[in-house]
């Protein structure tokens, strides 16, 4: 990315893609109703490209013992 900075908008939108397929096929394959399944992705570009990011609940309490 340092050595081609316009490649970011043409990762965005193969992100937004990407996520729009895989969106459908979870749908498909689980069949959970669509509003369980964001029609945005909730991570922006640095976090997926991001080795070390991982996403956590919403309520943290949730994942209490």
């Amino acid at each position: 990315m340092r050595r081609n900075p316009g490649l970011q908008s043409r990762l965005e939108e193969a992100m937004k893609e990407s996520w729009s397929e895989a969106r459908d096929l979870a749908i498909a394959e689980t069949d959970l109703p669509d509003e369980q399944f964001p029609e945005i992705c909730p991570f922006d570009l640095e976090q997926v490209m991001d080795e070390n990011f991982w996403p956590t609940n919403h309520t943290e309490e949730d994942n209490e013992i």
